[in-house]
Order: structure tokens, then C-alpha cells, then sequence
């Protein structure tokens, strides 16, 4: 796999000035090397729907030219984990993800000792994991979920992160691994790694603060916008069938509403693009049901399902017969 370093304009053809001479890593792989097409696998695919948020393409685009660490963060359904995958997408670069939770450990992070294979020279059994193995190679390493990984777990990548000479030392094997000069690291969080105050991100916890400092640039992502939505809706078809002028317009009236609704405290999280898609997906075939089962059996309460019912009711997206959970 080499790199190319490429115009930015050439890849997001809308930048212009200072932005479309930013020289982004472009990955280009040999189809007749082995390694390279396995990499290529990682790759992500092109979301068809998705809309980069223009507000941020400068500053994730300036990180990527600087090979910089960047934290991700946003509620559930804003798109964090998607924007990550996407710019892999656009950079041709292999994307991997490791998502963190309480009980991950430091084998599964960092590696450990196993069975050794008579197949491989030298074998002492000792097992890379695939975070450690990206972090040799270009590409992206996303860590996801970020700030509910344990703190004394977490701290193990906080030379990863630093400016100079980074990576991490394996002291079961006293090696140390050096991060690729063409390796960026994004992580997603749906706090800043101070702790969740508000009670909704279960799971959550406080992070140590001299690492949550060495994320060059810290991205605070909200909902898209409106006109952003239903730009997707026009475009969306499913089955072959695009969505009905006036579906896309009472679809987008409605997410307008739970945008509101979550602004002004009465939904935990926004409606997430995932959902409203599905949303339009089904409504297409069931009608009224649709609602019930893609997005008020998402929401955390009965409370917020009500809410959900009645702003749906007003754009005639709900049975007038069942306005309540």
C-alpha cells in the first residue's frame, strides 16, 4: 500500500481557495500483492446517503493533512462514527474500528500470549491485535465510544497519541510499536471524557485528562440540519422507488420537530438519519405502522414516545386513531 498525497479539491471538488489546496493521504493499493487486497477490504464503502457536514469538512480535512488526533463528539444519532468511516471512504484508506465498553481489556487492546503456529517461523505465540496492527500501517484507527472505555485501560494510549515519536509499548513483549507517519486517529465520544452530568450515557466515565489533552482538535458534532435531511430524503429509493414529494416533505416537517422537541429537553437524543431513513423505508409499504416500529420503540420512555406520536400527528405521519403510547 503507498500513499499519495492529493489536493484536497480533488476529492471534495466544492472546496475552494486555501481549503482545495490542502494535500490530503490518498491510499493506493496493487491488486497483485496479497497484503494490499486484504487491506483493501477495509476500505469503507460509500454511504450513498450521506452529506458531510459542511461546517466541519475544513477542520477534519486539516487534521487528516496533518496525520492529527481528533475527538469526535455528540449524542447518539448525530453521525460521529459515520463521518469518520466516510472520510476513509473518500481517503481510499483502511479504517479500523475498536469500540470500547466497560469490560474490554488489555488483552483484547493491546494483545497477548496463545497457542503458537507451527506454520509461522519463530512463532512465540504471541497475538497482535488489530489495533496494534493498524497502528503500524496507513490508515485510520477510530476509537469508538471512546469515553466508556475504564480510564486505566484507556491511559494505555497515551503515547499513541503524542506528538513525539508516538505509539505503544508492549511490555509482556518489551517491544515497542511505533505509530505510522500516516496513521490519524479519531475517536468518537458522546461526552468530552469529564464524566456524563446529564444521566443519558450509561456507561460513561471520566477519562484522564492529559490524555483527553492530546487530541489535537476536539469536534463537537450536532443534529443535521433540516434542509440537510431532506436533501437525503429526495435522493433516497428504495426498492427502486423514490419517496413521494409530499412524504419527503411531511418526513422532513417531522424531523424539523423532534430537532425542536430535543433542543428544548423533551427528547434524550435527536432522531438519527439511520432512523429516519428507515422510517421513510417503511412508511412506504405499512403506513402508519411504520412509526411505531422504527422510531418510537427506540425512544427511552413512554414519555418520549407520546412526544414523538404527537409531533409525528401533526404532520400526518401517525394513526389519528392511536395519538398516544
Amino acid at each position: 500500500m503507498k500513499i499519495e498525497n492529493v489536493p484536497a479539491g480533488d476529492i471534495f471538488p466544492k472546496l475552494k481557495g486555501n481549503a482545495a489546496k490542502l494535500k490530503l493521504p490518498k491510499g493506493v493499493f496493487d491488486p497483485k500483492d496479497e497484503d494490499d487486497v486484504r487491506l483493501e477490504t477495509l476500505v469503507p464503502k460509500e454511504d450513498p446517503f450521506y452529506l458531510f457536514p459542511g461546517i466541519h469538512v475544513v477542520p477534519l480535512l486539516v487534521v487528516a493533512q496533518n496525520r492529527d488526533n481528533i475527538l469526535i463528539v455528540g449524542p447518539t444519532g448525530v453521525g460521529k462514527t459515520i463521518l469518520g468511516t466516510q472520510l476513509g471512504h473518500k481517503l481510499h484508506l483502511p479504517v479500523t474500528r475498536l469500540n470500547f465498553h466497560g469490560e474490554l481489556g488489555a488483552p483484547e487492546l493491546l494483545g497477548y500470549y496463545g497457542l503458537t503456529d507451527p506454520n509461522i517461523k519463530d512463532d512465540d505465540g504471541w497475538k497482535y491485535t488489530a489495533l496494534i496492527k493498524a497502528l503500524g500501517r496507513p490508515g485510520i484507527i477510530m476509537l469508538d465510544e471512546w469515553d466508556a472505555g475504564r480510564a486505566e485501560l484507556t491511559i494505555a494510549l497515551q503515547r499513541m497519541l503524542e506528538d513525539n515519536d508516538p505509539g505503544v509499548f508492549l511490555s509482556e513483549k518489551d517491544e515497542f510499536i511505533r505509530r505510522h507517519e500516516d496513521c490519524i486517529v479519531i475517536a468518537t465520544a458522546n461526552t468530552r471524557g469529564l464524566g456524563d452530568e446529564t444521566g443519558l450515557y450509561a456507561g460513561t466515565g471520566s477519562q484522564n485528562y492529559a490524555q483527553l489533552n492530546r487530541f489535537h482538535l476536539v469536534m463537537e458534532v450536532e443534529p443535521l440540519p433540516v434542509k440537510n435531511m431532506e436533501a437525503i430524503l429526495k435522493k433516497a429509493e428504495f426498492n427502486g422507488r423514490e419517496l413521494k414529494p409530499e412524504l419527503v416533505e411531511a418526513l422532513s416537517e417531522f424531523y424539523g420537530l423532534t430537532l425542536s422537541s430535543f433542543k428544548a429537553s423533551e427528547l434524550s437524543a435527536p432522531v438519527s438519519v439511520r432512523t429516519m431513513l428507515h422510517f421513510a423505508e417503511y412508511f412506504q409499504t405499512l403506513g402508519f405502522a411504520a412509526l411505531e416500529l422504527a422510531v418510537t420503540s427506540k425512544m427511552p420512555s413512554k414519555r418520549e414516545q407520546n412526544v414523538v406520536i404527537e409531533l409525528a400527528d401533526r404532520v400526518q405521519l401517525a394513526d389519528p386513531k392511536r395519538k398516544t403510547a
